[in-house]
């Protein structure tokens, strides 16, 4: 009501206060008090006041015509405009209706109907008093711009109030920590802070007070920072400035005067062409309003009066693109691109080949579309799939568009960091079609580190090559050398490391130790530790660079990978004299080599250390502490590594930390407990990768279902994994299980027809097949009749042949020729008595070994195996020789990590009876020469490393004693060892009749005394009373010593049923293993025969 007062009763607009007209001013005081503020709304006051509108300035009564709208007034730029500044209406207002409007002012939102400008232009509204007279000589620019622009300046008010909740103590506070919201305190803050004294401070405060009032939904802050902006000369504008005021022109949909603005200003200042254009285009893009987007192109272009062909040259000026589909606001970007997409489709497309100047719309469609490319294809851009795939298809279809050789770069760069390796190999080898020149060495080198974790070798070769002919530079940088050198480490080619090293140091001088890493770490590859120590003492000694964090780790690696955990330790505290603390990498190569030897309690003192250490668990940590659980056969703690790491989220897939608790459990045969993992996994949404597929067709070949492991492989294929001998290796060993021996020769042909070369496990599988195919066919040959012809020839053929390096070999050292590519061989010259022939197998095995730098040594099973040769053969020595070996190899593996005590010999609980059954071998051909000595000291030997004897071999100690004519010795070993659970099987002992021994089907204890070890003593005992009987009285001595020493035993010996019948059935035994030792040299079953 007050609005329609005011006009009624200032009938000329306000300017006939000027001319001495006779105001009315009680009547607005009774319409303000009547009216209240409920309907306060000054648009049509204001309104009033600017330019003759409506014939108010000619008619006394007032006028018939309708008010001219407020955007018509606005875009009135002719004499009838006065000034604001030189009109005060404060003295309309009663007492104390000016501060209530002020408080209004500040505290009430503005509404959709309120004034676009303030009436005094200052910092209130409905305020005049601010607007003080200009008395300064005004530039003519900023004259045109005020005509143009009915904006009064901005000048502080003396009394704008401070916010109740503000507690800034000035605006460098509020601009630290800026609060969202706080406008009222900014604006305070702004005008109330002391001046600032440069240039550039000034700018500084006024980009952050506008850029923070941009911040608000409300139209109040965005006139506040236009009448702030557009009361300073226009030339003078930055490119913030410009764009804050092209943004407020938008906001408050007067694209008429933002466009006044762009046209005004696009000649003025290059430098801030860009902003205004970029924010006005983007926010009617948006809108799809593309009358004012073209507008704006011709402008920009110079057409703005005319055709393409018009333009004027000089004032082509390219958006910055990159930035045009964001400016801040990338959740509208998809629907940006669809926008253009739609619009662009309505265009007449070009001719191809054409050579006029295209139409400025194509021009514009173009140039938005390779903006939007520029902005998904921006460095360090998150990958955007299918928006980056359709944009760079319909630029690259679309007649007459072109994809330069920026675009093709950036865009090679953005699929390279985003690791979509094959589609930036692809588009790689389109662009290098078209002979591309000075290609940028960076992305060349981008495009070689795709290739590189492909593992494409001929990809690899070919970017090397090109950079020599198409790069900028024409030759390769210290980064393409890195990334090559790096890529042949992975694979153990240290001969081609080594060739790139020496081109290298001809080119350049080595600065850090990375760049003599990569010939280090192609040596871990391949397991050749002597050579990665050689290059750490060269790194020193012969460059003068001093080892890093890095540098150690692949040393301490290296040692790792050949189980030298004292070298391991050593390297750890030498790494700490030097000053130079763990990191995550270091942690975890300590933590796999305590998980590989089962060592549950230094796998957990390291986590811990992890933790303590304040560096993050990463997925290979959790990888190994579960591969340590399952090491000891602990599945639950494996487990609970899977309920922790599914509570977490990694930067990497922890897929690797299931597979390794789902391969523990296939290997005990939990079928059900691994289905379940598998639907866990499903539903935790955890990928299966190609080792996850691997143990699915284990399990299934396990089963006998091999038509089901042909399909997994099948489907492996079809989903694009790149497929290795392991998996048809896993069939191949199926197959063996069932016998289907034609079918394992079948499945190893399909890998040569794959392409594939075929590894030592594959050939290892082979060789087994061709062996027991050739013993069925030979079936009823024995001893040294027996020579496999077919598969010695094979196993020749695969030790002469040179082949690939197999990284995924269980083996210390990759180079070597593995030893268990021997032993089924061996072991089935065993079982046919062919003894000789297995003799000489292990003898080709040593002397391929001994031709190859790094040749491998047996492991414990070959030892094991010829210890069983050599006892059935009666060769005593050997078999103390290949004890010997299996010994000190087993020490070595089964010892336990001691930082702090590198050289101390502990063995691992998990492995206290790892080399029982091979003791019982040594025991028994001990025994055959009565060798007692050897056997104590052998056995008091392994038991100061850690080692236990188990049943079996306590029982064959006992027989030997005997044998060996020790029999005292023998009760007691047998009394201290065997007889502790003598209580629960005394009945079994006694009584031959199972309906005598008591419970049925009783599992009898661990530890127990065999009956032939008790048939064997007993009848030493039966021997030694019929001498005390005779009279002999150190037969009577010897039988007391025994009574007395070992009472149980004696009770046991004394109470077999039918001892006369047991002791005559013990003589034949001994007489009859006493013939077969002398045809034959043995028993020729390998162990066993006591008992």
């Amino acid at each position: 009501m007050l609005e329609r007062v005011a006009v009624h009763h200032l009938e000329s607009g306000g300017l006939r206060l000027l001319r001495g007209g006779r105001p009315r001013k009680r009547m607005l005081h009774s319409a303000f008090w009547v009216h209240g503020s409920g309907e306060l709304d000054l648009a049509a006051a204001a309104a009033s006041l600017f330019g003759g509108g409506g014939g108010c300035c000619g008619e006394e009564g007032g006028s018939t015509e309708t008010t001219p709208t407020l955007q018509q007034q606005l875009l009135q730029a002719n004499s009838t405009w006065r000034r604001a500044d030189s009109i005060h209406l404060d003295f309309l207002y009663p007492s104390g209706a000016l501060s209530f409007l002020r408080y209004l002012g500040r505290a009430v939102p503005r509404r959709e109907g309120s004034p676009m400008f303030s009436v005094g232009g200052g910092k209130r509204e409905y305020s005049s008093s601010t607007q003080l007279p200009s008395s300064e000589v005004v530039d003519p620019d900023h004259q045109l711009q005020e005509r143009s622009l009915p904006i009064t300046r901005a000048v502080p008010e003396p009394g704008l109030e401070r916010p109740e909740d503000d507690n800034f103590a000035g605006l460098g506070e509020f601009m630290k920590s800026p609060q969202p919201g706080r406008y009222e305190s900014a604006w305070y803050h702004y005008w109330n802070s002391k001046s600032a004294t440069s240039k550039e401070a000034k700018a500084v405060r006024r980009h952050f007070i506008s850029r923070y009032m941009l911040q608000s939904n409300h139209k109040q802050e965005w006139i506040r920072i236009l009448s702030l902006l557009t009361s300073r000369p226009p030339k003078s504008w930055t490119n913030m400035d410009y764009e804050s005021v092209i943004k407020c022109y938008i906001r408050l949909d007067h694209p008429e005067r933002a466009l006044e603005v762009l046209k005004n200003n696009v000649k003025r200042s290059l430098s801030s062409r860009n902003s205004g254009f970029e924010a006005f285009i983007r926010f009617y893009v948006l809108r799809e309003r593309w009358d004012l987007v073209m507008e704006a192109w011709r402008i920009l272009r110079g057409a703005e009066n005319g055709t393409a062909q018009d333009r004027d040259r000089d004032r082509i000026m390219h958006l910055d693109t990159t930035a045009l589909p964001c400016l801040r606001d990338p959740e509208n970007f998809p629907k940006f691109v669809e926008r253009i997409v739609r619009w662009a489709d309505t265009i007449p497309m070009r001719e191809r080949g054409g050579r006029r100047a295209p139409p400025l719309d194509d021009e514009l469609a173009e140039t938005l579309m390779k903006g939007c490319l520029s902005y998904i294809t921006r460095p360090e851009a998150p990958w955007m799939g299918v928006l980056w795939e359709n944009t760079w298809y319909y630029i690259r279809h679309r007649p007459g568009w072109i994809i330069t050789k920026s675009d093709w770069e950036r865009t090679i760069s953005y699929l390279a960091g985003a690791f979509q390796d094959e589609k930036a190999t692809y588009r790689y080898s389109r662009f290098r079609v078209h002979d591309p020149k000075d290609m940028s060495l960076d992305v060349m080198n981008k495009v070689l580190r795709c290739y590189a974790r492909l593992e494409d070798l001929k990809g690899m070769q070919m970017v090397w090559d090109d950079i020599l002919v198409f790069s900028d530079v024409g030759r390769p940088n210290r980064e393409s050398y890195s990334i090559l050198m790096a890529a042949l480490a992975r694979r153990g080619d240290s001969a081609g490391v080594y060739e790139l090293l020496r081109r290298y140091t001809e080119e350049f001088i080595p600065e850090t130790p990375q760049e003599l890493s990569h010939i280090m770490q192609a040596h871990v590859e391949r397991g050749e530790l002597r050579d990665v120590v050689s290059w750490f003492e060269r790194m020193l000694h012969e460059y003068g660079i001093k080892p890093d964090i890095i540098s150690y780790n692949i040393l301490i690696n290296a040692h790792r990978k050949v189980g030298d955990v004292d070298g391991a330790a050593r390297r750890v505290q030498e790494m700490l004299d030097r000053g130079l603390k763990p990191d995550t990498t270091t942690y975890n190569i300590l933590l796999k080599m305590c998980a590989s030897r089962g060592d549950v309690a230094g796998a957990e003192n390291i986590f811990n250390l992890i933790k303590q250490s304040g560096l993050r668990l990463d997925p290979y940590a959790y990888e190994a502490m579960a591969s340590a659980y399952v090491a000891v056969k602990d599945m639950d703690k494996a487990e609970a590594i899977l309920k922790q790491v599914a509570e977490q989220s990694f930067d990497i897939s922890p897929t690797p930390i299931w597979n390794t608790v789902l391969s523990a459990h296939a290997a005990m045969g939990n079928d059900e407990r691994v289905n379940q993992i598998f639907e866990l996994m499903h539903q935790r949404e955890v990928p299966f990768d190609y080792y996850t597929y691997g143990i699915v067709m284990h399990c299934l070949c396990l089963a006998g279902k091999m038509e089901s492991a042909e399909q997994t492989l099948t489907y492996m294929k079809e989903a694009k994994f790149h497929i290795n001998t392991d998996k048809y290796a896993i069939l191949m060993v199926g197959y063996l299980r069932l016998g289907d021996f034609r079918m394992v020769w079948e499945t190893f042909k399909r890998i040569l027809d794959d392409g594939l070369k075929a590894d030592f496990k594959t050939l290892a599988v082979l060789l087994k097949s061709y062996a027991h195919a050739e013993v069925e066919e030979d079936s009823d040959m024995t001893g040294d009749m027996v020579h496999l012809k077919a598969t010695e020839k094979t196993l020749d053929e695969i030790t002469a042949e040179v082949r690939d390096l197999d990284l995924t070999s269980f083996d210390s050292v990759k180079s070597a020729t593995p030893p268990w590519l021997f032993t089924p061989l061996i072991n089935v010259y065993f079982h046919k008595s062919a003894w000789d022939r297995a003799i000489d197998i292990f003898a080709r095995f040593l002397r391929v070994s001994t031709k190859e730098e790094y040749g491998a040594s047996p492991n414990l099973q070959m030892y094991k195996s010829m210890m069983r040769v050599y006892h059935a053969g009666g060769d005593v020595e050997g078999v103390r020789h290949m004890w010997e070996g299996l010994k000190t190899t087993a020490v070595q593996l089964h010892k336990a990590i001691d930082l702090k005590l590198p050289n101390r010999r502990t063995i691992l609980e998990v492995y206290r009876n790892e080399v029982c059954s091979a003791l019982s071998i040594l025991i028994r051909a001990m025994a055959q020469t009565k060798d007692i000595d050897i056997i104590d000291e052998e056995v008091k030997s392994i038991q100061g490393f850690g080692y236990e004897l188990d049943n079996v071999n306590w029982n064959d100690y006992v027989q030997a004693l005997v044998l060996a004519g020790d029999l005292a010795k023998a009760a007691e070993v047998c009394e201290k060892n065997l007889m502790s659970r003598w209580n629960d099987v005394r009945l079994y002992f006694f009584y031959q009749d199972p309906t005598m021994r008591g419970e049925e089907g009783k599992e009898l204890p661990a530890v127990r005394p065999f009956i032939r070890t008790i048939e064997t003593v007993a009848t030493e005992l039966r021997a030694l009373e019929e001498l005390r009987k005779r009279g002999d009285p150190t037969a009577k001595t010897l039988l007391v010593g025994i009574y007395r020493n070992a009472p149980t035993t004696w009770e046991a010996c004394d109470g077999l049923e039918d001892l006369e019948g047991r002791a005559s059935k013990e003589m034949m035994f001994r007489l009859q293993k006493s013939g077969e030792e002398l045809m034959v040299g043995g028993d020729g079953r390998g162990g066993g025969g006591y008992y």
